[in-house]
């Protein structure tokens, strides 16, 4: 007979807060993390090593007093049992396990990000510098250079019984393939994260595989509205599409910025959805079962712009390793309540390490809802607000990027030209550089008016009606910490996530943005590019 294996799970529906339990929220690392964590692999070409934590909730204590029966089979004077460990199905041990986690790796010398409780850093030595961890619950990646990260899983394989799968292939859905400088003939590192797995499911459980391919997920010009809503009860019956089942799986296509933009109109009509939405489903199928390999990849620029300033200064950025962020919105575009869907890009190694799509909502207090403050009255004044709302993104992730620079210590003021109070020990390779911490930075959008804006303060009777809030860029550019550029439409990779593009266009402004193979596309269609249904 072969091995078997047995587990005990408690049944954590029994317990009552305030008894059993307390705070039962625990930290996972950021997607942007991650992302930033591999571009930076990239640019500093680190050694990256993946270990997985056996039985990981069962090597955490418990704080509460929990009691159990006692498993058949298990010879006790009495029936129940006091637990001092956490066990699977326990609402705590999530929070317990990533307690314990964070405390042994504190205690054997590394430090937590604060913007970032799933990140974490250590300085080895002077001949090995830097090591990096980064976790999701028990999936842990390792990155520093080779002698650095060879020590830190030996260390972390003395506090608990690990797996260690050697370089990452696959991370939490992710598909890694990552090569280091002189691997395969290579004279850079090059990373690929890519979902062609997870679509290929995807294409097979809603029965698109044998679909006739399109070269864009939606119709460029089309528009969902209530009045598409199934509202006849013999309407929504004839829905036969499992619509609510697609859109959650849909979320989850994470190294996919070419459908952020139809994901998100698709997953505002979950209820009641009419014959358009489904149709508009199918197609965003369609488009992916020709595209399945596409994803986000680090280390090479594939900035081909059409305008020759703009190629050039897009080439100077990637060769100074610089963060940089682009944004676009679409004026108006929401025919049922006038909202603009804003969206914005921010590039570090040639590649997105974030990238969004939404419907700008004013916040009353607390609460984000649809109220006046929610419409642009405007082209200007939603490019402004695109442009705060990617500015903000753009020092969050700058503020990120500084964890990987050294060790330092003190009050930072990223706006000023010389930071004050600070001190720096035993700065890693990224902190030497110079390049990583550059002010300031670059942010480019497609409106003159919105940049004017910014630049000058202006109070125009389009932009006067602007929120406080949003004001925050100027200080931001006055300070040096932000620098507005304009960038024609045609160059505008932002475009993507903002509205519908014809299949050439969608294709050219995709391949700048992200690893897009169009020959999977032609393959499949038995001809040339030019062959490609646009609509």
């Amino acid at each position: 007979m072969g091995n078997t294996q047995s587990s005990k799970l408690a049944d954590g529906s029994q317990q009552k807060h305030g008894i059993d339990y307390a705070e039962t929220f625990a930290p996972t690392a950021r997607e942007d993390t991650f992302k930033l964590f591999m571009a930076l692999a990239t640019l500093m070409n680190w050694d990256l090593r993946q270990l997985d934590v056996r039985s990981a909730f069962t090597n955490a204590m418990l704080n509460e007093n929990v009691y159990m029966w006692a498993p058949k089979g298990v010879d006790t004077p009495t029936r129940v049992c006091k637990l001092l460990r956490a066990l699977y199905g326990l609402k705590q041990s999530p929070r317990s396990w990533n307690s314990d986690f964070s405390k042994k790796l504190i205690e054997n010398g590394f430090e937590r990000c604060a913007l970032d409780a799933c990140l974490f850093r250590k300085y080895i030595s002077a001949e090995q510098g830097w090591v990096y961890l980064i976790c999701y619950v028990d999936d842990i990646i390792v990155g520093g250079g080779t002698e650095a990260v060879q020590t830190t899983a030996e260390l972390l394989k003395t506090l608990w019984d690990m797996d260690d799968f050697g370089r990452p292939k696959d991370y939490l859905g992710f598909e890694i393939e990552y090569v280091r400088v002189g691997e395969a003939g290579n004279d850079k590192a090059f990373c690929l994260l890519h979902q062609t797995r997870y679509i290929g499911e995807l294409v097979k459980r809603f029965g698109m595989e044998s679909c006739k391919k399109i070269s864009s997920p939606c119709e460029p010009g089309s528009v969902l509205q209530k009045s598409d809503q199934a509202t006849v009860e013999n309407e929504i019956d004839s829905v036969d599409f499992p619509y609510r089942e697609f859109c959650g799986a849909m979320i989850y296509l994470r190294t996919r910025p070419d459908v952020t933009y139809c994901v998100n109109k698709l997953c505002k009509w979950m209820q009641s959805p009419g014959p358009k939405m489904v149709t508009a489903a199918k197609r965003l199928l369609r488009y992916l079962s020709c595209h399945k390999r596409a994803g986000i990849s680090f280390g090479i620029n594939r900035a081909k712009c059409l305008d020759e300033a703009n190629q050039k200064k897009m080439d100077e950025l990637f060769n100074a390793n610089a963060m940089y962020g682009m944004t676009d919105s679409s004026f108006c575009d929401n025919t049922d309540t006038g909202q603009s869907t804003m969206g914005d890009v921010i590039m570090l190694a040639g590649g997105p390490v974030s990238h969004s799509s939404y419907e700008y909502k004013a916040k009353l207090g607390d609460t984000e809802i649809q109220c006046d403050g929610s419409i642009m009255r405007s082209t200007v004044e939603a490019e402004y607000v695109a442009l705060s709302g990617g500015a903000n993104d753009l020092i969050a992730l700058k503020e990120l990027t500084s964890f990987f620079a050294g060790s330092v210590n003190g009050t930072v003021n990223y706006g000023q030209d010389k930071p004050i109070s600070v001190s720096v020990a035993e700065q890693s390779e990224i902190a030497n550089s110079g390049e990583f911490m550059k002010q300031p930075m670059a942010i480019f959008g497609d409106n003159q008016g919105s940049i004017r804006c910014v630049t000058h303060r202006t109070g125009t009777k389009l932009a006067k009606h602007i929120r406080i809030k949003q004001h925050l860029i100027r200080d931001l550019y006055e300070f040096k910490a932000i620098e507005p550029f304009f960038l024609g439409t045609k160059d505008q990779l932002a475009d993507v996530m903002t509205k519908g593009l014809f299949g050439g266009e969608h294709s050219r402004l995709c391949s700048q943005l992200m690893y897009f193979p169009e020959e999977e596309y032609v393959q499949q269609q038995g001809g040339d590019s030019s062959s490609m249904q646009e609509d």
